[in-house]
C-alpha cells in the first residue's frame, strides 16, 4: 500500500486568479484583498489557479527514494506556481498528472510541462491521467501535445503519455489509488446538461477543487473513505462540522 508524505497547495484561487486586474484599476480602490495582495505584507492573498501537488511513497519504493509527486491540474498559472514552490520543496520529477476538467484553469499550463520532457532533461514522458472529455479538450487545444506530427516548428513539445479513466472506477499511479467523484461544474448553455468535473479520492482524502453541486452517488463514494475533506468554497455557507472538517480553498 502506498504511503501518503503530504499534500501541497500550488495555487487555492480561481480562473482569474487573485488579484483581479479590475479591482487593481479601479478608481475607488475599494477591493481590499486584491489590493492588499500587491504588498509585501499580505502577498498570500495573492492566489493562483488550484492546483495540487499529492506526495508519497510506493509500496516498492527502496528506503531513502525520493517521494512520488503528483501533480492535480496544470492551470494557466502553473509555471509561476513550480518556479516559486517546487525548489522549495525540493520537487522535480513528475510521476504523473491528473486534470480535473479541461477548462483553461486546469490544462492550459500543459505546454509548460516541455522543460520536463525536453531532451530528457527532467524524464523522458508525463503520464497524464484524464477523463475522456478533458481528453477531447486537450485535443483540440492543444494538438501538438496529443500528436508531435501536428506541431508547426521552432521548438520541441512535451512528451506525454494519456491514460483515461473511467468515471466510476478506481485507477493506481504507483500503487496510490484514485477514485474518481464526478461532480456539477455547471452547465453546457445549449443543453442545459450538467458538466462534469472529477475530485478524486485517495488515501483518506476527497479532493474536490471545482464545483457547485456534488450528486449524491459522489457523496456516498466519499463515506466511510474520507477522513480530510478538502473543497473550494467561493460562496456558500457550512455548519461548524463540515468547517472542522473541511480545508477550505478561499479565493477573492
Amino acid at each position: 500500500m502506498a504511503t501518503l508524505l503530504e499534500i501541497i497547495f500550488l495555487g487555492t484561487g480561481t480562473s482569474g486568479g487573485v488579484p483581479n486586474v479590475s479591482c487593481l484599476t479601479d478608481p475607488a480602490q475599494s477591493c481590499h484583498v486584491c489590493l492588499s495582495a500587491v504588498t509585501d505584507q499580505s502577498r498570500k492573498n495573492m492566489r493562483k489557479n488550484t492546483s495540487l501537488i499529492v506526495r508519497f511513497r510506493a509500496p516498492d519504493d527502496q528506503p531513502g527514494a525520493r517521494p512520488r509527486n503528483i501533480l492535480i491540474d496544470c492551470g494557466k498559472t502553473f509555471y509561476e506556481s513550480a518556479i516559486q514552490l517546487f525548489p522549495r520543496y525540493g520537487i522535480r520529477e513528475l510521476d504523473a498528472v491528473i486534470l480535473t476538467h479541461g477548462h483553461a484553469d486546469a490544462c492550459y499550463g500543459l505546454d509548460d510541462l516541455r522543460q520536463w520532457t525536453l531532451n530528457g532533461a527532467i524524464q523522458n514522458r508525463i503520464d497524464i491521467y484524464l477523463a475522456s472529455e478533458t481528453m477531447n479538450t486537450v485535443q483540440t487545444t492543444f494538438p501538438f501535445l496529443v500528436d508531435a506530427i501536428n506541431a508547426t516548428g521552432g521548438g520541441d513539445v512535451a512528451t506525454f503519455k494519456y491514460h483515461i479513466f473511467e468515471d466510476n472506477a478506481p485507477f493506481s499511479i504507483y500503487g496510490l489509488d484514485f477514485m474518481p467523484l464526478p461532480v456539477h461544474h455547471g452547465i453546457y448553455f445549449t443543453t442545459s446538461k450538467p458538466y462534469y468535473c472529477y475530485g478524486f479520492n485517495f488515501a483518506g482524502v476527497s479532493y474536490i477543487s471545482d464545483t457547485n453541486r456534488i450528486p449524491q452517488d459522489t457523496k456516498t463514494r466519499m463515506q466511510g473513505k474520507t477522513d480530510i475533506f478538502i473543497i473550494d468554497c467561493l460562496r456558500g455557507k457550512m455548519t461548524r462540522k463540515e468547517r472542522n472538517q473541511t480545508v477550505t480553498m478561499a479565493a477573492c
